[in-house]
């Protein structure tokens, strides 16, 4: 009996496996036909403009004025306003229809007021922007519509250096640490000391930034901001000593030999990551002054921008999670920071369009 149970349940494993395999065969495999890509393809950006209209505002403010234009997808195509935010008024940024055959005049090409080749605009002053298009810089006098170019000047090296705004200092690094030299009689003056490699002052880690193999040779960056009285300088120290690594391998060259670059990245909930200490420098007196808030994660960074008064900073810093962001006050002879404002959400707050303006310079 043992022995005919056994014989079976193996023939119903066979027969099992058998009806398995034949379902399998008989189910033909999926083909994607060129009208699924089609499909797919019009779910892009670029062909959902023609389908969404008026999906949101994102304000790029006119500095020194109450006024901002953005850019908004219409019925008639690309649309650039103008807002004044105190008379509450709005209008086009300019006539595109006439843009758009004075570029076609320009260039000999055919533009359309639905679709012309660019997406962001500048305001040289009231009556002037500028825009880029077609490999040149453009230059719109709104009140006769008289447009010139230039020739676009080629991408330049990263600076590793940085002038004061009087022209007095030039900021720059050497092993690790920050220095500025006099542009009258090139004394150097060393204002950090503690700076090694993994431990570096006045960079930053960019987000792409490979490095071939284990142990190679980090991109070179460089990063200050000075005060408007040049007399005082904000910058990071950028910690490496406890972040990890992960990897790349390159595999196809005319070796054969799969080429290794590794780069800084941290995954969800590490804590050896590369870190951010934001410190400011005195520069009449030799000082280093840290800013009494922890050191931050790399990839979430300090958006710290200066008064107009050299004696305090303004800075926007992330929680981990983007749960959260807050607004400090810094204060720039002691490290001081206040916090003066802050978002939170159980989910998340928006990081995309986290900018703020501050509307007085006083208190």
């Amino acid at each position: 009996m043992k022995h005919y149970f056994q014989k079976l349940l193996t023939l119903s494993f066979i027969f099992f496996l058998l009806t398995f395999l034949s379902s399998c065969r008989s189910s033909p495999t999926p083909v994607i036909s060129k009208a699924d890509y089609q499909r797919a393809e019009s779910f892009l950006a670029r062909n959902l403009r023609t389908k969404v209209y008026g999906e949101g505002v994102v304000p790029r403010w006119i500095k020194k004025s109450s006024r901002f234009w953005y850019l908004v997808n219409t019925r008639q195509g690309k649309t650039f306003y103008l807002v004044d935010s105190e008379k509450r008024e709005k209008k086009e940024a300019f006539d595109h229809e006439r843009v758009a055959e004075l570029l076609s005049l320009k260039t000999k090409k055919k533009f359309t007021r639905q679709e012309l080749p660019f997406d962001s605009i500048k305001f040289i002053d009231d009556n002037k922007i500028e825009f880029e298009a077609e490999k040149k810089i453009w230059t719109l006098d709104l009140r006769d519509y008289a447009l010139t170019s230039r020739e676009k000047e080629e991408k330049k090296e990263e600076k590793l250096e940085e002038k004061s705004p009087d022209g007095q200092w030039i900021a720059f690094t050497r092993d690790y640490n920050l220095f500025v030299r006099s542009t009258k009689t090139g004394q150097e003056i060393r204002l950090s000391r503690q700076g090694r490699k993994f431990y570096e002052y006045a960079t930053y880690l960019g987000w792409d930034d490979l490095i071939e193999g284990e142990n190679g040779e980090k991109a070179p960056h460089f990063f200050v901001r000075w005060s408007p009285d040049s007399k005082k300088i904000f910058t990071q120290i950028v910690d490496f000593r406890q972040a990890r690594k992960m990897y790349l391998l390159q595999s196809v060259n005319k070796d054969y030999r799969a080429k290794l670059y590794s780069y800084y990245r941290a995954s969800p909930g590490d804590e050896d990551v590369v870190r951010l200490i934001p410190v400011i420098f005195d520069v009449e007196k030799r000082k280093e002054i840290k800013i009494d808030f922890p050191p931050v994660p790399h990839f979430i960074g300090v958006r710290a921008i200066w008064f107009d008064d050299s004696q305090r900073l303004h800075a926007q810093v992330f929680e981990r999670g983007y749960k959260a962001v807050n607004i400090y006050e810094i204060k720039a002879t002691t490290g001081k920071a206040r916090l003066v404002a802050q978002d939170k959400n159980e989910t998340m707050v928006e990081t995309a369009l986290s900018r703020y303006r501050v509307l007085s310079q006083q208190g």
